[in-house]
């Protein structure tokens, strides 16, 4: 379970990745269910179209450089925080959702790459469900014979289009399980702290790969 787990948690990156390889993504307007589909279709088709054929690294690398606004992770990183996001200053604040998604970028694109092109998704006869702005799309990932729940929360704004803030794996969300660590290291070391904490894990994720590869 562990080994799939880690798969979908980093599907959430993976899906979000556009390509412009032939391949249309759903316009921002488009229903949830649709972004959601349209998009996995789209990173699916482009790992297995190139996988044995172009670098892990440079795949790893394009899918950073590639990644379409989809997620908010703005307020994915918000979230995170709760309370403790006004405690920094509007720098600050920029500088940790910049450092939050490299960071998540860099701990699952090998895994999106080696993963999500075997993986089956399936959407469930009550994918989709609504409540005002907000949307949960609910998906089944399967791979190597197990199964797993992974549901989207999207919000829609003002202009009409939806974006992901949270992924739920299992009845785990992203956003519950940063919050607590975060929340605790700025009650230690203060906003400053958090934001050296993560640069320092996206430097050792940076050497893990590239010792890797």
């Amino acid at each position: 379970m562990r080994k799939i787990l880690a798969i979908y948690l980093t599907i959430f990156v993976g899906w979000v990745v556009v390509f412009n390889f032939n391949h249309v993504i759903a316009q921002e307007n488009a229903t949830p269910l649709v972004r959601v589909q349209e998009v996995i279709t789209v990173c699916k088709a482009y790992i297995l179209e190139n996988k044995g054929h172009v670098a892990e690294t440079e795949m790893i690398s394009k899918l950073k450089e590639l990644v379409a606004p989809v997620f908010d992770f703005r307020e994915m990183a918000k979230r995170c925080l709760g309370n403790n996001w006004n405690a920094g200053t509007p720098e600050q604040q920029k500088e940790f959702v910049d450092l939050f998604s490299e960071m998540l970028a860099n701990a699952y694109m090998k895994k999106v790459v080696n993963g999500i092109g075997n993986a089956e998704i399936k959407y469930p006869a009550d994918s989709v469900v609504s409540d005002n702005k907000k949307a949960t799309v609910k998906t089944i990932i399967i791979s190597d014979g197990e199964s797993i729940n992974v549901a989207y929360r999207m919000l829609q704004r003002k202009d009409g289009s939806w974006w992901v803030y949270d992924v739920i794996i299992e009845n785990i969300g992203l956003i519950s399980n940063y919050r607590s660590e975060f929340n605790e290291i700025i009650r230690k070391s203060g906003y400053t702290g958090l934001i050296q904490i993560l640069k320092d894990r996206i430097e050792k994720l940076k050497t893990a790969a590239a010792k890797a590869g």
